[in-house]
């Protein structure tokens, strides 16, 4: 059943409610970059860290570069849950949506967005995706766009009932595509390990 919705001036179902970002997250996070100039903050794979050209509408469970614990605790950057929703803030990223499937930190571009369950970062995630152009276009600048985390708080999801939200079908989704993020990236792998033996090969 549809009912009109004063603030929004259309219908939406029934006991859906117009909400914020902020609200419908647990906790928001913006990240941080320890300092590059101490070797001792980017000495060991302790932390994941992950920067925005890695966050593309995609399943996140590896990062092209790792922080110690020393870094992380000596700067902005701040270690994120598991299924934390990701936005790209910067540049030509920027409105870019992504998922973490491991404990991870960010850089300062990025947005992470923790929710309560997996059942709710999954229909944010699909929620932001579908609203991925407009979001985008509210990014300001100069020579490169930017978003900012108060904006990306302010901005409106239609909250379902708990009932639906419960649902697993979105979850499902989730793991499936993180399922074969993996096993694509075992094949790239394994390519490149085989045509570095065959380059060995011939030579």
């Amino acid at each position: 059943k549809m009912v009109w919705n004063e603030e929004l001036g259309k219908e939406i179902p029934e006991g859906w409610k117009n909400v914020t970002v902020k609200n419908f997250c647990v906790d928001m996070k913006s990240g941080g970059t320890p300092s590059r100039i101490n070797p001792e903050y980017w000495n060991s794979n302790d932390v994941p860290w992950l920067k925005t050209g890695e966050v593309k509408n995609n399943i996140i469970h590896s990062t092209a570069e790792y922080i110690s614990d020393e870094g992380l605790k000596n700067s902005s950057a701040k270690l994120l849950p598991k299924d934390t929703v990701l936005m790209s803030m910067y540049g030509v990223n920027a409105g870019e949506i992504g998922i973490l499937k491991v404990e991870a930190s960010t850089n300062q571009a990025c947005c992470g967005m923790i929710c309560r369950n997996q059942s709710h970062s999954a229909y944010l995630y699909y929620h932001l995706l579908h609203n991925q152009e407009f979001i985008a276009s509210q990014s300001i600048g100069g020579a490169q766009a930017n978003l900012s985390k108060d904006y990306v708080e302010r901005v409106p999801i239609l909250n379902p009932t708990e009932d639906l939200l419960r649902k697993k079908e979105l979850k499902i989704i989730i793991d499936n595509k993180e399922y074969l993020t993996k096993e694509s990236q075992k094949l790239t792998e394994l390519k490149e390990l085989l045509l570095s033996r065959l380059a060995k090969v011939k030579n």
